[in-house]
C-alpha cells in the first residue's frame, strides 16, 4: 500500500475544528470553515506555499460548506452551527468575498450542503433531523422530510436525482427529488450504530457507508426490501457497507 506524504499545510484556523475544506485544483485555491467563526480562501503563491486571501468573519460556528465556481460568478454557501445558510460571492481571483443573502433554515446544526445548480437546488441535512431542499437563488423552501434521529451525512445523485442521508440512528434514508419535492423510496438498516460518512459512486451506482465499531464485523450478501445489499464488511475498526438501490417500482 503507498503511503501517503503531507505536501502542503495550511495554518490559520487558530487550532479551531475545521468541518470542511474544498480543493480547486484549477484555480490553485482552497476555501474552509471552522469553529472558529470563519471563512477561509487559501490561494497557493509563486513559491508553492499557501496563503489566506479572504478571512471573512462569520456570525457562528462554520460546520459546512459548499460552492459552485463554474462560470464567472463563485458561489459559496456556507452552513452554521445555528441552522443560519450564508450565500457569499467570491470574486474570479479568489481575493474577495460578498454576502449575498442569509436565511435560517434549520433550528440546529447544518451538517452537511449539497448543490445542485442545473436544478437551482441546495439540499442540507442538520442536527434537527431534517433533510431539505430550497431553491438556490430565492433560499425559498421546496421540500422537507424528518428522521427519527440526528442527519449525519447526506449524497446525492445528480443523474437520477436520488438523495441518501445517513442518520444516528445507523439508517440510510433513500429520496428521490420529483417536480422540486422529496419522494421517499426506502431506508437501508444494515449498521447498528451512528453512521459517520457516506459515499456515492455515480459510475458503478453503489453507495458506500461508514462508520466506526471496535468489535469485529461481518460480510453479508442479502436483499432488504427494494435494495440489494452488496458488501457489508469491517476494516481496522471501520463498518463499511456497500448498497446498490435498485427500485422496484417508478414515480411519474
Amino acid at each position: 500500500m503507498e503511503s501517503l506524504t503531507t505536501v502542503h499545510t495550511l495554518e490559520g484556523h487558530h487550532e479551531a475544528l475545521v468541518h470542511d475544506a474544498l480543493y480547486f485544483p484549477r484555480h490553485r485555491a482552497v476555501i474552509s470553515v471552522s469553529d472558529d467563526k470563519t471563512l477561509k480562501c487559501w490561494l497557493q503563491r509563486d513559491e508553492g506555499s499557501y496563503w489566506p486571501s479572504v478571512s471573512q468573519e462569520l456570525p457562528g460556528a462554520a460546520t459546512a460548506l459548499a460552492c459552485n465556481v463554474e462560470g464567472d460568478k463563485r458561489h459559496v454557501f456556507v452552513g452554521l452551527e445555528t441552522g443560519l445558510l450564508l450565500h457569499y460571492e467570491c470574486s474570479a481571483d479568489f481575493n474577495s468575498m460578498t454576502l449575498k443573502k442569509s436565511a435560517q433554515i434549520h433550528t440546529a446544526r447544518i451538517v452537511q450542503i449539497l448543490l445542485d445548480p442545473e436544478r437551482d437546488l441546495i439540499l442540507t441535512c442538520s442536527r434537527d433531523k431534517d433533510l431539505r431542499i430550497h431553491s438556490m437563488t430565492s433560499f425559498q423552501l421546496l421540500s422537507a422530510y424528518q428522521t427519527e434521529a440526528w442527519c449525519t451525512c447526506l449524497q446525492y445523485d445528480h443523474a437520477s436525482a436520488n438523495v441518501f442521508v445517513g442518520t444516528l440512528k445507523g439508517e440510510v434514508h433513500v429520496l428521490k427529488i420529483e417536480s422540486n419535492r422529496l419522494v421517499f423510496i426506502v431506508t437501508l438498516k444494515e449498521h447498528t450504530g451512528s453512521i459517520l460518512s457516506l459515499l456515492w459512486d455515480s459510475t458503478s451506482k453503489i453507495l458506500y457507508s461508514g462508520r466506526y465499531k471496535a468489535a469485529a464485523g461481518s460480510i453479508k450478501l442479502r436483499t432488504l426490501e427494494d435494495t440489494k445489499v452488496v458488501v457489508f464488511c469491517f476494516f481496522k475498526g471501520q463498518t463499511f457497507c456497500c448498497t446498490h438501490p435498485t427500485p422496484t417500482h417508478t414515480h411519474t
